[in-house]
């Protein structure tokens, strides 16, 4: 009898110990499954209340459409360019990973034009995707030119133009308005302000034989009508355009810029559709979006074919 009872306690363990493991690969499952939602709420705030907040959404949001099996290993899944849907989610808005999404989608590129370019360290990551591609940078800034000397060394071809980029050719005047900006002013000059080339953006393109197909990168607060009306030879060979919008009026660029709703419309009327974006920033006060960065493809891209939300990677079957 008593080797009877010790044999009961012994199942009675290894039911417990099996109960206990069934238990933690279940829990190594479910944060397995929850690590690309984690990933992508991390992009969105860091307080305790918002990840307590994001991780209940995420927890039901996995019982409600669990993450699909994986195939077995003996199959090997044939190669696409598509994103899987744990990559979609692992990589949310990120530059890097906006450019590897769209890199899916656009074979090549010949130019990359930074508009209000900066120091234009960052067409770096651009020409990670696509290389070989030129570069263009433009700025209304004399000051950036050593740091466009030092980026020509590590992208030969790279060419810096500094100009205020305008619907006509001529000259306006520029004042400063930080370390990293300055606006375009009409009419006579005062204080520090000081007189630039204005040129439509068709005009250094022919300038210097840039080869299409084109990566247009705005960054102009603002000044983006005249500098798309300036360049509508072009955008006839542009298959990617990035555009810095914002959701309010700004009041540095007198109200002029487009926010982000009303540029989409403006894009499409010129034959452009958002397929993606990066690099979201809320307001610290309340909480409202502020600005982003969307990307536009060619209306009659075939991404666009397909209205489906399972639509097919590219060389795929429908």
């Amino acid at each position: 009898m008593e080797g009877m009872r010790t044999g009961s306690r012994g199942r009675s363990r290894q039911s417990g110990l099996d109960e206990t493991g069934r238990s933690i690969a279940k829990g190594q499952q479910l944060k397995r499954a929850l690590r690309p939602r984690m990933l992508e709420t991390s992009m969105q705030g860091t307080g305790r209340s918002n990840l307590l907040t994001r991780l209940r959404r995420a927890v039901r949001a996995f019982r409600e459409d669990p993450a699909p099996p994986r195939a077995p290993s003996a199959a090997a899944a044939p190669a696409a360019p598509a994103l899987s849907r744990q990559a979609m989610l692992a990589h949310p808005t990120s530059l890097a990973s906006t450019l590897k999404r769209l890199r899916a989608n656009v074979d090549e590129i010949g130019t990359l034009v930074c508009l209000g370019s900066g120091k234009g360290d960052d067409a770096l990551s651009f020409v990670e995707q696509w290389p070989g591609a030129r570069v263009l940078l433009i700025d209304m800034d004399e000051s950036f030119r050593p740091v466009w000397n030092q980026l020509a060394r590590k992208m030969p071809g790279l060419v810096g133009e500094v100009a205020a980029l305008a619907e006509h050719d001529g000259e306006v005047g520029m004042r400063k308005t930080d370390r990293t900006g300055g606006i375009a002013l009409e009419g006579p000059l005062d204080g520090d302000a000081q007189r630039i080339r204005s040129v439509r953006l068709d005009t250094l393109i022919a300038q210097h034989a840039l080869p299409p197909p084109y990566f247009l990168k705005f960054d102009t607060h603002g000044a983006e009508l005249p500098i798309l009306a300036g360049a509508q030879e072009t955008l006839k060979q542009t298959a990617i355009l990035m555009m810095e919008c914002y959701n309010f009026k700004l009041g540095f660029a007198g109200g002029r810029n487009l926010t982000f709703d009303e540029m989409s419309l403006h894009l499409k009327g010129l034959g452009f559709r958002a397929a993606d974006l990066c690099d979201p920033l809320w307001r610290p006060g309340d909480g409202l979006l502020w600005q982003l960065h969307l990307f536009f493809l060619k209306a009659d891209h075939p991404a666009f074919a397909s209205s489906s939300y399972r639509a097919p990677g590219r060389g795929q079957a429908g």
